[in-house]
């Protein structure tokens, strides 16, 4: 019976650890401006499409990808294809031939050079000062 009741405990602390890692994750909003609003992307500079849930998860796609300078994410509508991720830096985007109007959309610009902005994988332990509750 006390063995049962230890085991238990254990598998309860475990899942709230494991819960902990999974939700909590560095607030990056430093890590991106908007570069212009009512824009987005033309496809041939995106080199991913992506659908994410929110703002935050599309800037953290940016983040995880080595090649990312900047990403689109529409504000309104679907979430389907709803973050596109570019290879462009904002200091090469021309407004003519990179981007195109569209009013649902926003262009931002990833500040790799930012202290704790870093794009690639990798990265994690603990949630860091400004910790955000990422809800999925």
């Amino acid at each position: 019976m006390t063995n049962h009741a230890i085991k238990n405990r254990e598998f309860i602390v475990c899942i709230i650890i494991f819960t902990q890692c999974i939700i909590f994750a560095p607030d990056n909003s430093d890590c991106y401006d908007i570069f212009r609003s009512s824009y987005k992307h033309y496809a041939a500079v995106v080199d991913l499409p992506l659908s994410t849930i929110s703002l935050m998860n599309c800037a953290e796609e940016c983040a995880r990808t080595p090649s990312c300078g900047s990403f689109s994410y529409r504000r309104y509508g679907s979430t389907d294809s709803n973050c596109l991720v570019s290879r462009l830096e904002a200091d090469d985007i021309s407004i003519y031939s990179d981007l195109v109007s569209d009013s649902q959309w926003d262009v931002y610009e990833f500040a790799q050079r930012r202290t704790g902005c870093s794009t690639g994988g990798g990265g994690g332990g603990g949630t860091g000062n400004g910790g955000k509750v990422l809800v999925f």
